[in-house]
């Protein structure tokens, strides 16, 4: 299930965005609200989302993780890659709208050094 199967329906989400950047810099949050129906849409909307917050058209989808969480919530963060997330995501978020929790994405950049020493000591 990797799009909302209801009637062709879509979910009308409200989320935050924090961006932690690889300096570990956070930028200040963006409250977002879309209509999705299926996890592309999501991901291709945080995306352009986050081009548009740093400026930086450069930012490919592998820089980054993306990890959601409810407000309040305890405990770690879910990430956010394939279907399987999707339908935890589009679960959790149905549940708990009606108590008004914000769904709260997350996007950690990763390490553009560790990653390329990686890269270099398999090559």
């Amino acid at each position: 299930m990797g799009s909302i199967k209801n009637n062709n329906d879509e979910l009308e989400i409200n989320y935050q965005l924090f961006i932690k950047k690889s300096d570990r810099n956070l930028v200040l949050a963006k409250c977002y609200i879309i209509k999705i129906s299926a996890i592309d849409d999501l991901l291709d909307n945080i995306h352009e989302n986050i081009i548009l917050l740093l400026e930086n058209e450069l930012i490919d989808l592998h820089d980054y993780t993306v990890t959601f969480k409810l407000q309040n919530a305890a405990g770690a963060e879910t990430q956010l890659i394939d279907n399987q997330d999707f339908v935890k995501f589009y679960i959790d978020y149905k549940k708990f709208k009606f108590f008004n929790k914000d769904m709260r994405i997350f996007i950690t950049f990763k390490d553009k050094i560790k990653w390329k020493k990686q890269v270099n000591k398999y090559l």
